[in-house]
């Protein structure tokens, strides 16, 4: 009897150590249904945490799309080609310029005919050197027959002369009418409005000479002769000439500039 305790005994604490053995193994390796919930529970837990660098993040592209400059009064693009603008040529803007001999050097206007700037003496003239394939160029024109539109608008549309003057050897005059009245669009009106027998101011197109580029570069600095540079001049009735500010010049600029020089008295006093 004694024998059979102790072997009784003795199965019964195997199978306790078995069991302790096995409650062990469990707590330290967790089943796969255990794993797949820790995982969840894992997942759940980071996506609620919030993050400083979410996904997808947008990357600035590295060359952003051209834009064309806007109307920023006193300021300029980069004008092309771009050169050092501090020599002894270079003309401060706003500068009062003289009436010289640039007024008579010839340019050709889009029916062919040869002009010269003094037969506008006695009439406010706004001057823009530009090119037919300059995009920047045909903006100005579009802020310069806005600030028309408003003048007309208005009743207050002087007898001004706006001058578009091709600086692009081998481009004409008709090319750039042609380019304008294509890019415009919505502002055509106005220029047709000028160019018809209804006002007193006129719209006029040319291609200049090279005796006129080189006479404007002199007078009024080298940009006159670079399209980019989107070079706007006012001349006086007295042939007195207003070099303006560089870059796009804004609208509002353009209107007082109409208002203030359109119609003044010619010399003799007519």
């Amino acid at each position: 009897m004694p024998t059979l305790s102790r072997t009784v005994c003795a199965v019964l604490l195997a199978t306790a150590l078995t069991m302790a053995a096995c409650g062990g193994e469990s707590s330290d390796k967790p089943s796969q249904l255990d794993a797949a919930a820790n995982a969840q529970h894992l997942t759940q837990t980071a996506q609620a945490q919030p993050t400083s660098t979410p996904w997808p993040t947008e990357w600035p592209s590295a060359t952003p799309p051209p834009t064309l400059p806007r109307a920023t009064p006193r300021t300029s693009p980069t004008p092309y080609p771009t050169r050092d603008r501090t020599g002894p040529t270079e003309v401060p803007m706003g500068t009062l310029i003289p009436r010289g001999d640039w007024l008579a050097l010839p340019f050709t206007d889009d029916t062919g005919e040869t002009r010269t700037l003094d037969e506008f003496l006695g009439r406010a003239v706004v001057l823009q050197t530009l090119s037919a394939s300059c995009a920047i160029c045909i903006e100005q024109q579009g802020r310069l027959l806005y600030a028309a539109q408003d003048r007309y608008d208005l009743g207050l549309l002087t007898d001004t002369v706006f001058v578009a003057l091709d600086v692009v050897p081998g481009e004409s005059a008709a090319r750039l009418r042609r380019a304008l009245q294509a890019a415009l669009g919505e502002y055509w009106p106005t220029a047709e409005l000028i160019l018809s027998d209804d006002v007193a101011a006129d719209y006029v197109f040319g291609t200049a000479s090279r005796a006129l580029v080189a006479a404007l570069e002199r007078d009024f600095g080298p940009d006159a002769a670079i399209p980019e540079a989107v070079t706007v001049i006012v001349i006086e009735p007295d042939g007195t000439a207003h070099l303006l500010y560089e870059g796009l010049v804004d609208w509002h600029d353009l209107r007082d500039a109409i208002t203030q020089y359109g119609n003044r008295p010619t010399d003799d006093g007519s």
